[in-house]
């Protein structure tokens, strides 16, 4: 890639290309009230909290016709709490209660460092648990967005950005104008990995998008484990490495060293 070149292809953010990074806990029992974490708002200087709700459209199927009842709706099926800085969202603190599994995540919007991202879960998410003491961790997930914009004409040139013959991305990735790869792998220890890489040219602002996500199922423990538990922060740390390798072998030197990766 030319110097003129990279300098079209315009990282999220100033120094790196995160725009979304996400620490998320799957706990065993249902969260309690969405209102007891409230208290957290004034303690944990968030600006706002909202509740969410769940809406289903149930169908039935009578006398050969498909038709719709009205929407059911379960209200405060969870929360989250909003931080912004200069009108924007910063970070959030949410809690669902899903049909199938419970979920607490922390979520900055304005990454700087790996460091600063984990002090500020370690700070926020410890203080949730002092609300949910008892509910055990079985399962944790880190979950990076990164984004480039492409300030010029023209499709997005793939083969000066990643890494060809990367044993990731299958060859035929750069063939296309707007390309699309999703991988899910599953190991035997529990580890799930999700590599979804997206490039669509064709947009008003063409755009390049690197997701991953990776979730790690913890052993049982007993005593019963906190947010701050050894193998919960082991996890983090692995995924966190994980992420960094699998962008080394994607993207080629140059682009890394924009996104200040090797830093």
């Amino acid at each position: 890639m030319t110097k003129t070149s990279i300098e079209r292809l315009i990282p999220i953010q100033e120094s790196h290309s995160v725009k979304e990074a996400v620490i998320s806990l799957f706990l065993k029992e249902p969260l309690p009230n969405p209102e007891c974490f409230e208290s957290l708002k004034p303690i944990l200087n968030f600006d706002q909290i909202e509740y969410l709700n769940f809406v289903s459209f149930p169908f039935k199927f009578e006398k050969g016709t498909l038709s719709a009842k009205p929407p059911l709706t379960n209200d405060k099926l969870g929360f989250k709490l909003i931080a912004f800085k200069n009108g924007l969202i910063d970070h959030v603190l949410q809690g669902l209660n899903n049909p199938d599994h419970t979920i607490l995540s922390f979520h900055t919007l304005m990454y700087k460092s790996w460091t600063d991202f984990l002090a500020a879960y370690k700070n926020k998410v410890s203080k949730a648990f002092d609300i949910i003491n008892g509910n055990p961790i079985y399962a944790v997930s880190l979950h990076y967005i990164d984004e480039f914009m492409w300030k010029s004409k023209g499709a997005i040139p793939q083969q000066a950005i990643f890494k060809k013959s990367n044993k990731v991305l299958p060859d035929d990735f750069y063939n296309s104008i707007n390309s699309e790869f999703l991988r899910t792998t599953e190991t035997d220890q529990g580890k799930y990995d999700r590599l979804h890489v997206k490039v669509n040219s064709k947009e008003l602002q063409p755009m390049l998008i690197i997701s991953h996500n990776l979730t790690q199922i913890l052993p049982e423990a007993e005593p019963i484990r906190g947010p701050l538990d050894k193998d919960v922060l082991e996890s983090l740390e692995l995924a966190h490495t994980s992420n960094k390798e699998t962008l080394r072998q994607i993207l080629k030197l140059n682009v890394q060293n924009k996104i200040g990766l090797n830093d």
